[in-house]
């Protein structure tokens, strides 16, 4: 893809950063999920960190789950009120 000047080279990569956020927002929302289903269980974040790895769910940047990483996805979707979206627009049990 071509542009005219740099300006509008910007603005289209912008978007395109807007565009891999939603994306990146739609998959944790779905981990979240999980996540949430594992500590109403009872497990630690070590365990959801080695589940994910296990099943082979990406983190939100594509690498490795930690405990950290679960415990900030996990923070963030109980502050935005992800799951509640999901459910309402996927039907997730």
């Amino acid at each position: 893809m071509t542009f005219r000047n740099k300006r509008t080279a910007r603005r289209a990569g912008k978007l395109s950063g807007q565009t891999r956020r939603a994306q990146q927002m739609e998959h944790v929302g779905r981990v979240f999920v999980q996540i949430q289903n594992c500590r109403d269980e009872g497990r630690g974040w070590r365990a959801i960190a080695d589940m994910l790895n296990a099943v082979g769910v990406g983190a939100p940047r594509g690498g490795t789950w930690y405990p950290t990483t679960v415990k900030r996805v996990y923070e963030a979707g109980k502050r935005s009120g992800v799951q509640l979206n999901l459910i309402e627009r996927e039907g997730y049990p």
